[in-house]
């Protein structure tokens, strides 16, 4: 019996740690990185997963190319926060917090500036016009397909989504790994870096 209990439990429990995983977000892969990713040792968070940063450091900067062709860098809205989140097409959490990500954006046009990275260099760039035309996505979305400058890189991202919030100084102020629940997720990480 407790053989048979224990091969009956291996093949119960491997699928679901398999389905949690998958439900706590997106594992992006093919990045080159072999570092511990955003989960405690994302840079300016480090001990700090899903929360407010203790030491406040620099956010890397990035050039990249948005969707529609216009070359956008992060320290092009130094003096203003920015909420920078990092997601693919295929990736069904980031699709699901699409929507109040791009509620958040056009609620705080113009306070606030919101990017879009998306892991193109793990996507297929028309799976992602035709989801960003489907959500009417207003925000810019930036392609990270250099592979040899790749923004993931330097934010260390291997979960996905994860979201950065950025100060008004280019630090990094609180991240968020996995899905939002509400658009009150990002609102609530939002407001403490508008005073």
């Amino acid at each position: 019996m407790t053989k048979m209990m224990t091969k009956w439990s291996k093949w119960f429990f491997v699928p679901v740690l398999a389905l949690s995983l998958t439900a706590a977000g997106c594992v992006s892969t093919d990045t080159g990185n072999t570092g511990a990713g955003a989960l405690g040792q994302t840079p300016g968070v480090a001990n700090t997963p899903n929360g407010a940063a203790k030491e406040r450091l620099k956010a890397p900067d990035f050039k990249l190319m948005s969707l529609y062709g216009k070359e956008e860098s992060l320290s092009a809205y130094k003096g203003k926060p920015v909420v920078v989140n990092f997601w693919a097409s295929w990736c069904q959490p980031c699709r699901n917090e699409m929507p109040d990500l791009n509620e958040f954006a056009k609620e705080y046009e113009g306070k606030v500036a919101v990017l879009g990275v998306n892991l193109t260099f793990n996507d297929k760039e028309k799976d992602v016009r035709n989801l960003v035309q489907k959500l009417d996505i207003k925000f810019p979305i930036l392609l990270d397909n250099d592979p040899n400058n790749l923004a993931a890189e330097a934010y260390r991202i291997q979960p996905i989504p994860a979201t950065f919030f950025i100060d008004k100084d280019g630090n990094i102020a609180d991240v968020l790994v996995g899905a939002a629940r509400s658009k009150n997720d990002f609102v609530k990480r939002v407001e403490p870096l508008l005073k």
